[in-house]
């Protein structure tokens, strides 16, 4: 299409540049950072589970006569495709029920990562912060599984429904298309020279 614009080699090079320059350099509200948390986090969740929430959430965090579950379907249809700060305020502001916000910053992150192991994400090698701003940076995969982005658990979103980060990849997509043409266009650029 350039070539039919009359474009010379020289031009072609200086328009794709630009636009390859245009999609990377597009901005997202903030950058995205991978979901991580440790299993020894994991681990010091489970015991400030098991000394304050198993109580109201039960002992297999989706059995409780009172709070609602923190495991499998239901969690993940509400908190799953959302940043990780969405369900850290919710815990921070509503528990414990008689005293929220009461348990430190560190042990509700600790509480969360115990959630997120007990939802199949995969633990990393950075515990999860209790850092607000950070956690906003961070995505709870809408499936409940770290290394997917679909579970047997909820039904696909169609493309159009699905959060920014997908408009991101497709942006990523579309670099490495463009970056693909740039490099066919000096391929042939080469081979006319020859």
């Amino acid at each position: 299409m350039i070539r039919r614009l009359g474009f010379n080699a020289g031009q072609r090079r200086a328009w794709l540049a630009t636009a390859l320059a245009t999609l990377v350099s597009t901005p997202s509200n903030a950058q995205e950072v991978a979901l991580s948390y440790t299993a020894a986090q994991a681990l010091a969740g489970q015991a400030a589970y098991e000394q304050g929430c198993i109580t109201c959430h039960g002992a297999n965090l989706n059995d409780g006569p009172l709070g609602p579950p923190l495991k499998g379907p239901a969690f993940i249809a509400k908190f799953g495709g959302k940043t990780a700060d969405a369900v850290f305020t919710v815990m921070r502001t509503t528990m414990p029920t008689t005293a929220p916000d009461s348990l430190g910053a560190d042990t509700y992150a600790a509480l969360l990562a115990f959630m997120l192991q007990e939802n199949d994400i995969v633990a990393g090698e950075h515990e999860l912060p209790g850092d607000v701003t950070q956690l906003a940076r961070m995505w709870i995969p809408a499936g409940g599984f770290s290394f997917m982005t679909f579970s047997p658990e909820q039904p696909a979103r169609p493309l159009h429904a699905r959060h920014g980060r997908d408009a991101r990849r497709a942006t990523g997509r579309r670099v490495v298309e463009l970056a693909t043409h740039v490099r066919h266009a000096r391929l042939q650029s080469v081979e006319r020279d020859r």
